[in-house]
């Protein structure tokens, strides 16, 4: 049913990451925003938390405070339900934001 989507949906991801550590932000951009589209296409919800996770540190990175704090949010939605601790992690990174 869902053919190695998931997978890419992963790997997607990792690309990202992978840029970022290669400070080409945009093209870290593009493929967060495209383990988004597929993981959200196929209900992978650790892809789904994973991928706005990033873009929330991409945007801070970036010095976008407020898409950082939307990208946080909805990954600490997703994980409230699926990782207790990167619900909590999520939390004190949007709590520092605040404060800063």
């Amino acid at each position: 049913k869902q053919d190695n989507k998931v997978n890419l949906a992963s790997g997607y991801n990792m690309i990202g990451e992978l840029y970022v550590e290669m400070d080409d932000l945009l093209k870290a951009e593009e493929y967060f925003h495209q383990a988004i589209r597929l993981a959200d296409e196929i209900e992978s919800f650790p892809d789904l938390a994973s991928a706005n996770y990033n873009l929330g540190a991409l945007n801070i990175k970036k010095g976008r405070k407020d898409m950082a704090r939307e990208y946080w949010r909805k990954a600490q939605e997703i994980y409230k339900s699926i990782d207790p601790v990167k619900f909590e992690e999520v939390g004190k990174k949007l709590t520092e934001l605040d404060i800063s």
